[in-house]
């Protein structure tokens, strides 16, 4: 069975855009910014502006995010969505951090 170390190890692992990596901008998005751009990863980031328009992103949460990237692209979420799924399935609550 997966533990929140083995998804914090995983996305530490993927390079992030705006944080160092995909766990540390999810990490930054969930308890300080807000701002969902934060925890994209690289290829996050190329994904939703090579397919979404600034001003959509700026407006929309993660989720409508995700979904719009996923009607455009291959059907895949967002390793930043990944993250934050895999951690809700194992009970992770970020106000225990």
């Amino acid at each position: 069975m997966t533990s929140v170390a083995d998804v914090i190890i995983k996305y530490r692992a993927i390079p992030g855009d705006y944080e160092n990596t995909v766990w540390d901008g999810v990490e930054h998005y969930m308890l300080n910014s807000g701002i969902c751009t934060d925890a994209f990863s690289v290829q996050d980031a190329e994904r939703v502006y090579s397919l979404l328009d600034e001003e959509f992103v700026a407006l929309r949460g993660i989720d409508d995010i995700n979904e719009a990237v996923k009607a455009k692209d291959n059907g895949l979420d967002l390793d930043c969505v990944l993250c934050l799924q895999e951690l809700e399935q194992l009970g992770f609550d970020w106000e225990t951090v």
